[in-house]
């Protein structure tokens, strides 16, 4: 079984929930963490947390929808560390919770830059620094809606759904170049995330919602581990459904 010391891991949307416990899940076993996220009093939040363990990490701000802030994040990243082992393909939005017909062609946009668009930005920032080097993980991060839908899901189901597409079509593409591509879909996870998706009142008020929370919400460590046991055993095009 590989070891992570020394391994250096990009995550996106590391700024909480998920993203923040899986890299201080990577950084306990020795990896050097590139932290990021769009927004920086968050990320340097985890920064302290990752100092208390003297964890080797680097923070860097960036909107993953936007090309160049990609590119820069994948440079800088090399430019200290040297290398890129893993990717974590993590950052996401909601977007409005409800019907179709109530959401704006900008909030459809904002959904789909982040969930999907930023996953593909990132592998193709990153993909040739692993290609080069010969190996190199991709781990993205969808949803179980993205496998299977719900009503007043329709952009955000969209996005996952297109993420599980894509990256069956990348682990495909990559895995004869020795880059592994994997995918994980956790449930309904108890992360504030959740609280952002636009729909607070009805998990907060609604008896079903709790219900739902409390059978198969789980907590975003969880999640943060089946990440590292992918990154610790990679087998290309494997997922992982966690709902």
């Amino acid at each position: 079984m590989p070891e992570l010391k020394n391994k250096v891991v990009i995550i996106t949307g590391a700024s909480e929930g998920i993203g923040k416990d899986a890299a201080i899940l990577f950084a306990q076993k020795g990896a050097k963490v590139v932290l990021v996220a769009r927004t920086l009093k968050n990320l340097e939040k985890v920064g302290v947390e990752l100092e208390k363990i003297n964890a080797d990490f680097l923070i860097l701000q960036a909107d993953v929808s936007k090309s160049a802030q990609v590119e820069k994040l994948v440079a800088d990243t090399v430019n200290k560390f040297e290398k890129i082992d893993i990717l974590v393909n993590n950052a996401g939005v909601g977007g409005r919770y409800g019907s179709f017909l109530n959401i704006s062609e900008q909030e459809y946009d904002d959904v789909m830059d982040i969930n999907m668009k930023g996953v593909f930005l990132c592998c193709k920032a990153a993909v040739p620094k692993m290609i080069k080097q010969k190996s190199g993980q991709i781990i993205n991060v969808s949803s179980i809606v993205g496998l299977r839908t719900a009503p007043n899901y329709s952009v955000y189901s969209a996005s996952k759904f297109a993420l599980v597409g894509f990256s069956r079509a990348l682990s495909a593409d990559l895995g004869k170049k020795g880059i592994t591509v994997n995918l994980v879909c956790p449930g309904l996870t108890q992360t504030n995330f959740v609280k952002k998706l636009k729909f607070d009142s009805m998990i907060i008020n609604n008896p079903v919602a709790k219900k739902y929370i409390s059978r198969r919400g789980m907590p975003s460590v969880q999640v943060a581990e089946e990440i590292v046991k992918l990154a610790l055993a990679p087998e290309n095009g494997k997922e992982i459904v966690l709902g």
